[in-house]
Order: C-alpha cells, then structure tokens, then sequence
C-alpha cells in the first residue's frame, strides 16, 4: 500500500479488491492491474457515467470508478502504463472535488511585492504561459507553489492552494533564458526541475489565495510578436463562467456538487484577465505586473 497526499486530503493506493479502509478515514484507490477486465458499471457505449454507487469513465483500454456514497475509487488498464496515463488523471481530480476541493489546470505565486505575499492563482489553456509566468516571479523574487494543476480548498475563511506535484516543467528556451544551466529530467521538448532544489526557501507547499487571473496569449503586432502584456478587471460573474467554461467535467459529475462552494467563493476575489507579452520573460516585470493588480490588498 502507498500514501500520498494532495493538501490535507489522505489518498492510499492499494492492489486488487482488497479493501483496507473500513473506517472511511481517508480515500482507498484501488488498481485493478492484472485482473480481468471488471464488468461496466455504466450504460452501453456511454464514456462517462453516473450512479447512485459511483461516476467514472469506461473505454476498452482503461476505466477508472469514484465512489459517491464511500471513499473508494477502483482504477484499471489493458497495462499499469495506460492506467496510470489515462485513468489516474481522472480519479484524482473527482476524488478532490468530493472534499470541496476544486481542481484546477494553474499556477499559484506570490507577486513579488517588497515584504509583501499576494498569492495570486493564475489559470488559461495550455500555452498560455503559465509555467513561464511562474518561473519569472520566482527568479524576480516572489514566493513559488507550482505551475501545474492545483488544489483549492477552504481552510477557515480563507482559500488554500496545494500543488499537485513537488517538480515543474518548462520548454528548453525558457529554461535557458530564466534558469540558464539548470538541470533536470528532459521529456521531449520539456525538462523537470524540482522546485524547492530550484527555488529554496521560496518554494511553498500551501498558500492562501488572494486573487485570480486568467491568463491568455496576447494579440500580436504588425512585426509577429506581442511585446506587452495588458490586463483588465473581471466582474464576479465573468470570472465564474470562465472557471466553468475550463472545468466542463462538472457538469458530468455527479459527485461534484461539494466543490461548487469553493467556485463560488474563488470566483468572488479579485480576478483579472492578462493578455502575456514578452515582458513577461523578464522577472522583475512579471512580478511588477501581478502587483499592479492587487491595489486594493492592504494588510
């Protein structure tokens, strides 16, 4: 059995249909590796199903179940590499939202301000720029959580981030133009650097969140590129929809309902949409641009 946890949430992956968490403590997942191809739960010919035991998706290849009545969840592939590949990316994310959590595709950073820490979350599609956003912060001096997925959850009266993972990743040239002979895993165009090796003391396992800027590429100009970066102001309301826009899975999730607080409540702080430019490349503009956008957070 192997524990691991994101944020305060307990998860405990075990093998075969053993089940070793009567008490319903903390989530038992269970990799079905090995065995037989278990019988559908779900309709006929239907990827994503929901019932009053369970929501999961079924392909020929891989199926992952989530428990809605029990904290249970049940993994399984053709090999351990599809499971883990296909199946594990589903089960994390809808176990979290049955805490309350909400599982987001983002970054969390401080803004860099002098003797100041506004941890912004930043979202957007993939390429958008997260990962380098984050990484110029932190080499500008701003506190660094993650660039990946995140987790979000209440604690008090307050928003909390956790990362999903301890490493980063960035394209090759912003390696070399931020973290110039930095070393790491290479993985086809990417290379994984741990982040507190990386960054040290200003690597954060949780921060509380202060704002929310949803991150877009910028308009070129007449030459090709987009050089500066521009941000406006979000109404409440523009902010929610765009979080459920790129969170579309709970709309098919019935499991999902304890997470839709935590939208709400992170859907009401400060949010912005920014436009990246190249100036983001530069740490000491990227941290001066998240700053400018917390006027009002005085503590």
């Amino acid at each position: 059995i192997l524990a691991s946890s994101v944020g305060p949430i307990r998860i405990e992956w075990a093998s075969g249909e053993r089940h070793p968490n009567p008490s319903g403590e903390y989530w038992n997942v269970r990799d079905l590796g090995g065995l037989a191809r278990p019988e559908p739960l779900g309709p006929p010919g239907a990827a994503w199903f929901n019932s009053e035991r369970a929501s999961g998706v079924e392909t020929a290849s891989w199926l992952a179940w989530v428990g809605n009545t029990e904290r249970t969840a049940r993994i399984w592939g053709v090999d351990r590499a599809t499971a883990i590949r296909e199946a594990m990316p589903v089960v994390v994310p809808a176990v979290l939202r049955r805490e309350d959590l909400v599982y987001r595709p983002g970054a969390v950073r401080t803004a860099g301000r002098p003797a100041r820490a506004d941890p912004i979350f930043v979202t957007g599609l993939s390429g958008a720029g997260k990962s380098t956003l984050a990484v110029s912060c932190a080499v500008g001096g701003a506190r660094f959580l993650g660039d990946d997925s995140v987790a979000i959850g209440p604690v008090g009266h307050r928003l909390h981030a956790w990362p999903r993972r301890k490493v980063f990743s960035i394209s090759l040239p912003i390696r070399d133009a931020l973290l110039p002979g930095a070393r790491g895993r290479q993985i086809d165009d990417k290379i994984f650097l741990n982040a507190r090796g990386t960054f040290g003391s200003r690597y954060a396992e949780s921060l509380a969140i202060e704002a929310v800027v949803f991150l877009e590429v910028g308009s070129r100009d007449r030459s090709g590129s987009h050089p500066r970066s521009e941000a406006r102001t979000l109404s409440a309301f523009e902010a929610y929809q765009r979080l459920l826009m790129a969170h579309p899975i709970l709309a098919l999730d019935s499991g999902a309902k304890p997470c839709f607080p935590t939208m709400h409540r992170l859907a009401r702080l400060p949010a912005y949409s920014v436009a990246g430019g190249e100036d983001l490349l530069d740490p000491g503009t990227a941290c001066a641009i998240l700053s400018e956008l917390l006027p009002r957070i005085d503590r």
